[in-house]
């Protein structure tokens, strides 16, 4: 069995007036961080990380070793943490791997994105969050548990912003 990866088909190129990116050996890293951190900006990966916490003392008092549960949550949180930044950096390591191409471009009513991966328009509309930090913007689908994850190079603020104020009741945070 192979352990090489298929190359990415290379990206269709840009049309006039759209923002092009050309991703370095650390963009997955930073994109995998920048969404680890937004993924604990939300409560419920918080309230997760709580009930992580209440079933490992509930081991501890369980088998009558009350000390075992803290134990375990300094092994387990950053066991946790660690293999979701090593999984979401390998899953992105394809796309947004050294010298891939990515572009997006801003329309009246829609953004554009194209990648590795293929090309994707979404309505202004389709978007309920934004948020930017780590130099990512992850735009969040209204609805869905499904985001844009893309390098902030992107979206520059003035197309940021662009974005939000067209969407009723879309936050930045």
């Amino acid at each position: 069995m192979s352990t090489r990866r298929r190359p990415m088909m290379p990206t269709r190129p840009a049309p006039d007036g759209a923002i092009s990116y050309v991703a370095d050996e650390r963009t997955a890293g930073r994109l995998s961080r920048a969404l680890l951190r937004y993924r604990f900006s939300r409560p419920a990966s918080w309230i997760n990380l709580l009930v992580l916490v209440g079933v490992t003392i509930g081991v501890g008092f369980a088998v009558g070793e009350p000390w075992m549960g803290p134990y375990l949550m300094v092994i387990l949180i950053p066991a946790a943490f660690i293999s979701t930044y090593v999984s979401v950096a390998r899953q992105l390591r394809g796309p947004f791997g050294a010298a891939t191409t990515h572009w997006t471009l801003f329309g009246e009513g829609s953004m554009t994105i194209a990648g590795p991966l293929g090309v994707t328009e979404s309505p202004y509309g389709t978007f309920e969050q934004a948020w930017t930090g780590g130099g990512a913007v992850v735009l969040r689908i209204r609805g869905f548990r499904v985001v844009h994850l893309l390098p902030a190079e992107l979206v520059p603020a003035p197309q940021l912003d662009r974005l939000l104020s067209g969407v009723d009741g879309l936050e930045r945070r």
